[in-house]
């Protein structure tokens, strides 16, 4: 029998899991702004964590697809 396959490595889970919080509770555009932006790199740098703006406006726009690979209920 196959095993379920976890898409979102282990290290990200927690980062996976902070954005959706952020979104839930409305803040998520307080915290990733251009204060963190790496202009370079087109990535948010939040406490040795990146994340491109394309991935975090994806997750933005489909919180509920991201949350089913983490566990997070809203």
């Amino acid at each position: 029998m196959d095993k379920m396959v976890k898409i979102i490595e282990p290290e990200y889970d927690e980062f996976l899991a902070l954005i959706i919080r952020l979104i839930d509770n409305g803040n998520i555009d307080e915290v990733f702004n251009d204060k963190i932006l790496n202009t370079k790199t087109n990535s948010y740098e939040l406490n040795g964590d990146g994340i491109s703006v394309e991935m975090l406006n994806d997750i933005k726009a489909n919180p509920n697809h991201y949350r089913q690979f983490i566990g997070v209920k809203k």
